[in-house]
């Protein structure tokens, strides 16, 4: 319950707009369906990102780009919400577990993997890659090695 409060309440500061609230909910319905993270990826930089200051992403880390997930996808009508899940000998970062209940739905269950790699690992800056789309992030040697 504390979880689901806590999840409702960033989420009600991050989007406020009944627009945004509408998008986020069919790049939510994406994802839990098709595992499609693109849309959602869109969302979360455009929406959350856009509102923080160049002070701000200067702390950001693994866990900035989780919140900004968990609020997002959090739905404890279709699953089971765990942060650093244990399993076997290593952890989830982020586990949607379907509902027994729920598995009557065409859902998938989801454990995603966050790696926050910072400017200085990549060997550039924000000025250097704000043009690059991310096909072309994704080809730097350490997006690659990770």
């Amino acid at each position: 319950m504390v979880r689901s409060l806590y999840a409702e309440r960033l989420y009600d500061a991050l989007v406020p707009e009944y627009e945004d609230r509408e998008t986020r909910r069919a790049v939510a319905d994406r994802f839990y369906a098709y595992a499609d993270p693109e849309p959602l990826c869109g969302f979360i930089e455009q929406r959350f990102f856009k509102v923080f200051d160049n002070r701000d992403l200067r702390w950001s880390n693994e866990l900035t780009v989780k919140t900004a997930f968990l609020t997002l996808l959090f739905n404890d009508t279709f699953y089971i919400m765990d942060s650093e899940t244990a399993i076997d000998r290593g952890y989830s970062n982020l586990s949607l577990i379907l509902r027994p209940d729920i598995h009557k739905y065409k859902l998938l269950g989801h454990l995603p993997e966050f790696k926050y790699l910072p400017w200085k690992a990549l060997g550039t800056n924000s000025e250097a890659v704000r043009d690059m789309t991310r096909e072309e992030l994704r080809e730097l040697p350490p997006v690659v090695d990770s």
